[in-house]
Order: C-alpha cells, then sequence, then structure tokens
C-alpha cells in the first residue's frame, strides 16, 4: 500500500466515523528523519497514527496525498512525537559504552535492524535516517474517543493493507 492510499483512507474513515462523532483528521507536513530532527514535529502531542516511508526521489517534501512510494510501517500513538519520532521504534541515538556519542549511522539500533526478512535497503534507509514521515492527527472534543479512534484508524489501514494486498507494510510484519 503506498503512502497516497493511506491518505486517502484517512478521508474516508473521518467521513464514516464523523456521521456518529464529530472527528477531524489533519493530515501533517512531511517531516523527513535526517533533514528535519531540529524542526519541529507536526501534531507531536496529539493522537493520531504515522506512516514511514522511503523518501520520494524527486522531492521529500510532498504531502502524503501525493506520494506513490510504498508505505513502510503504520503505527498509532496518542502523542505522536513521542512514539512516531522520540521513542520506541528508532532506539538510543547515543552510544553507551563510547561516553554517549552519537550513534553512526544516527539509528543505528533501531527495532528492525536485525530482522533479515526485512529488505536490508529498507532496513539500511532507518538506520541512516533517509525516511519520511507522515502524520495523521485526529482532533475530536472528547480525548478519549481521539485516542480510540487512533486505534481503530491503525487497524482500518492495516487490514485493508491485507485485503489489498495480501500482505502488511514491510515493518509492520514484525508484529
Amino acid at each position: 500500500m503506498n503512502v497516497r492510499e493511506i491518505a486517502k483512507l484517512t478521508r474516508e474513515f473521518e467521513t464514516r466515523v464523523s456521521k456518529f462523532k464529530a472527528i477531524t483528521v489533519l493530515p501533517g507536513e512531511p517531516w523527513h528523519a535526517k533533514e528535519s530532527w531540529h524542526d519541529p514535529f507536526p501534531y507531536g502531542n496529539d493522537a493520531g497514527i504515522y506512516v514511514y516511508s522511503k523518501p520520494t526521489d524527486a522531492d521529500w517534501h510532498i504531502p502524503a496525498s501525493e506520494n506513490a512510494e510504498p508505505a513502510w510501517y503504520v503505527g498509532k500513538s496518542y502523542a505522536l512525537g513521542g512514539r512516531a519520532r522520540d521513542n520506541g521504534h528508532l532506539g538510543p541515538q547515543y552510544e553507551r559504552d563510547r561516553n554517549n556519542a552519537l550513534c553512526v549511522p544516527k539509528f543505528k539500533y533501531h527495532q528492525w535492524i536485525g530482522l533479515d526478512y526485512i529488505p536490508e535497503a529498507t532496513r539500511t534507509a532507518i538506520a541512516e535516517g533517509s525516511f519520511v514521515i507522515y502524520v495523521f492527527a485526529i482532533r475530536c472534543d472528547d480525548g478519549d474517543f481521539a485516542r480510540l479512534a487512533s486505534e481503530m484508524l491503525e487497524k482500518h489501514i492495516l487490514l485493508e493493507s491485507i485485503f489489498r494486498s495480501a500482505s502488511l507494510p514491510d515493518l509492520n510484519r514484525s508484529l
């Protein structure tokens, strides 16, 4: 499944859920793990989903609705800036045994590095920070429902991926 298809699914999800509970799904600007590291992360405190993808060859700045690259990973978070960027997936960025020197490559300890069934090019790109993160924040008057909706949207997209291509995005296969 590509990023553009996911963007379309988020709009369809918003339309369907809004019939019962008013929500808004807000697509964030693309955020490049290497190029944007010191820039604010879009919707960092909001619940929603995030997508890791290969940068487009022409320009990584294109919106999700125009990106035909395959999604590598789809995840959900109750605070997008924490889960998508800072915690968990990407691992520590400092060498504990080398006086806390920065890792080279920056994300060499990411959670998929040792999984041989993940394409090596994808594992290397993640380690080097050569990937784009797209976020889709969920806004709702009810914070609990926004968190629930983020879980529902993630599952909806992963199920659609299975229905459409009989597979999950590469990095989701490790679940």
